[in-house]
């Protein structure tokens, strides 16, 4: 139908587009996405975002200078990191929440991280592999570097961190004397 190979879908060169642009190597949009990046090209679908992708590798080749730092806001918008270290970042406005429950939000997932990080800690005194929860969190990275970052970008990770904070949880807990259900041994 388009007349080129197109793997399965012409996702990733609209993304590449959009992401690689003066609006997202500058400014408070640094980082992020912009649909006003991708220019209409005439053809079919397949053709047009060929072209466009192609303008997009083309933007980030000739601003390399700028790529860690717009690397650096990716990162910080895909880990929640943004609304404390890009500037002019706000709140997101959404139609059906109240700010204060946004503000709880970010409060919340901040706590969650930091059990994470030590539920990480300790279970690596445990013999127990967990490369499949870190795989997560590299995946996520490694998407945003690539990409662009964005908050939902997150999600593949988010069960991760949640896995890691009940284990940091239950090692508090259990150093506080506390037993969570532990089979006793008779």
């Amino acid at each position: 139908v388009f007349h080129r190979f197109v793997p399965i879908s012409t996702n990733f060169a609209s993304a590449i587009a959009g992401a690689n642009c003066p609006s997202t190597y500058y400014g408070s949009k640094i980082g992020s996405w912009e649909n006003a990046c991708i220019k209409p090209y005439p053809g079919n679908e397949a053709v047009a975002f060929g072209r466009a992708e192609s303008d997009g590798v083309h933007y980030a080749l000739h601003h390399l200078g700028r790529l860690p730092i717009v690397v650096a806001a990716r990162l910080a918008r895909v880990w929640g990191l943004r609304r404390n270290l890009l500037p002019g970042s706000k709140l997101p406005q959404l139609p059906d929440r109240a700010a204060i429950a946004l503000e709880l939000g970010f409060v919340m997932y901040y706590g969650l991280v930091l059990l994470a990080i030590y539920g990480w800690v300790a279970r690596r005194r445990r013999p127990v592999p967990a490369g499949i929860l870190i795989s997560t969190f590299i995946l996520v990275t490694v998407s945003a570097f690539v990409i662009y970052g964005d908050v939902r970008f997150r999600e593949p990770a988010e069960l991760s961190l949640v896995v890691l904070a009940a284990v940091g949880a239950e090692h508090l807990w259990g150093r506080r004397g506390g037993r969570i259900g532990r089979p006793t041994v008779a």
